[in-house]
C-alpha cells in the first residue's frame, strides 16, 4: 500500500509539473504586435486549444469617464460603432451590482451566416487609479439558441484608464470562437481588424457635446490635475 501510495504521489506531482509548465509557457507568448497606427494599436497571440488569436487593441480619446459607460450601455448606438453588429439587446440589468445581460447579433457578410452571443458582464471603477473596467464572457442556457444565428462563444474586456488632461486610454481586448466551420486564416484576421474599426468608430462618436453631456451613475471622475499612479 505505501508503494502504491508513493507511486500515485508521483504521478500527481508529474502531472502538477506539466500542468505548471504549461501554464508557464502560456503565460509566456508574447504579445504581437498587428496594427501600428498613430490612433490605434492592435496585438494578437495565439491560445491554448484554440485556432483563433486573442486579441488586445488600445486608443487615447478625449472624454469623461461617464461618457464612456454611457455609451457602452447606449445599446441602440451599438450597431453605430461596434464593427459587424447587428444588434444588441440587454436581455437583464442589475444596477446596484454593476452586471448585466447582453445578447449581441453579428452581421456577417454572405454566405456566412450571422452569429450571435449572450454575454454576463460586470463592471467597476479601480479606487486608486479611477479605471473603469468592464468584464464580460458568454454564459449558456440563458436565452434559447435562434435558429437563423450560430451561437459563439466570447470573452470582451474593457478598460477606460484616465491618464489626465481629459484623455483616457481605451483598452478592448478578448477572444471569440465563431464555431461553424470557418477559414481560421480569415477568422483571425477579421479578429485584428474589427478592433481597430471598432476603435475609430468610438473614438469617432464619443467627443460629441451629448456624449460628453452623460452622467452615469458609480463613476468617479478624475479630479483637477489627476496624475495617474505609476504603473
Amino acid at each position: 500500500m505505501l508503494l502504491s501510495a508513493a507511486a500515485a504521489l508521483r504521478r500527481a506531482l508529474l502531472v502538477l509539473s506539466v500542468l505548471v509548465s504549461a501554464t508557464a509557457q502560456a503565460a509566456a507568448v508574447p504579445w504581437q504586435l498587428a496594427v501600428d497606427e498613430p490612433d490605434v494599436r492592435v496585438w494578437k497571440r495565439p491560445v491554448a486549444d484554440s485556432p483563433f488569436v486573442e486579441f488586445r487593441a488600445e486608443t487615447v480619446v478625449r472624454s469623461s469617464l461617464s461618457a464612456l459607460v454611457g455609451l457602452f450601455y447606449d445599446i441602440d448606438a451599438a450597431p453605430r460603432w461596434i464593427d459587424h453588429t447587428r444588434r444588441v439587446v440587454a436581455l437583464s440589468r442589475d444596477d446596484a451590482r454593476r452586471e448585466y445581460v447582453l445578447l449581441l447579433e453579428t452581421d456577417m457578410p454572405w454566405p456566412i451566416s450571422d452569429r450571435d452571443a449572450v454575454i454576463k458582464g460586470r463592471w467597476w471603477q479601480e479606487p486608486d487609479t479611477l479605471a473603469v473596467m468592464l468584464r464580460g464572457a458568454s454564459v449558456s442556457d440563458v436565452h434559447p439558441e435562434n435558429p437563423a444565428y450560430v451561437r459563439n462563444t466570447i470573452r470582451s474586456d474593457w478598460s477606460f484608464i484616465p491618464l489626465g488632461d481629459g484623455r483616457v486610454k481605451v483598452v478592448m481586448a478578448g477572444h471569440v470562437d465563431p464555431r461553424g466551420n470557418l477559414p481560421t486564416w480569415a477568422v483571425n484576421l477579421l479578429i485584428q481588424e474589427s478592433p481597430r474599426v471598432t476603435l475609430r468608430n468610438l473614438a469617432r462618436i464619443i467627443g460629441t457635446p451629448e456624449r460628453q453631456a452623460v452622467v452615469h451613475p458609480g463613476v468617479t471622475e478624475p479630479p483637477p490635475g489627476f496624475v495617474p499612479p505609476p504603473g
